[in-house]
């Protein structure tokens, strides 16, 4: 099985058009949306035993949140992502592991949204970068050694 793949070291990227992917800085997580199967009640008077019956319909997205350090610069740069008319690309990088020359990719689309979370005194000021994903979540195996 080989050693399990640290998120520290993992490189969250973003893109307005898909092709010149910036490093999106100050991070404290990483996100990968979560994909749901919705399924549709389709039963009716003929339904055997009078059980409900369902079919696939369409998959979605979860709603996630980038949480970071707060800086004036990612603050401007995630309200004019949010201005765009169109999602913005992710593109997460994984540290390679050990069987692995690069590591595993996981890219989507996303709204943004940024917001500052009311902080503690004490506390250090963050940055929440809210998405709502649309479309799906593909995966590329990094190339082994």
């Amino acid at each position: 099985m080989g050693l399990k793949i640290p998120v520290f070291g993992t490189l969250v990227e973003w893109s307005d058009d898909d092709t010149t992917f910036t490093k999106v800085p100050g991070l404290l997580n990483v996100v990968i949306p979560d994909v749901s199967q919705v399924f549709d009640d389709v039963t009716d008077l003929d339904s055997a035993d009078g059980m409900t019956e369902y079919q696939k319909g369409l998959k979605d997205t979860s709603e996630e949140q980038l949480e970071a350090w707060f800086s004036e610069a990612l603050y401007e740069a995630a309200t004019l992502k949010a201005d765009l008319p169109g999602a913005v690309y992710f593109r997460i990088t994984m540290a390679p592991r050990e069987t692995q020359s690069t590591g595993n990719v996981v890219t989507y689309r996303a709204f943004v949204n940024p917001s500052i979370p009311s902080q503690d005194m004490k506390a250090k000021w963050k940055l929440n970068i809210k998405l709502r994903p649309t479309g799906g979540v593909a995966f590329v195996q990094g190339a082994a050694l």
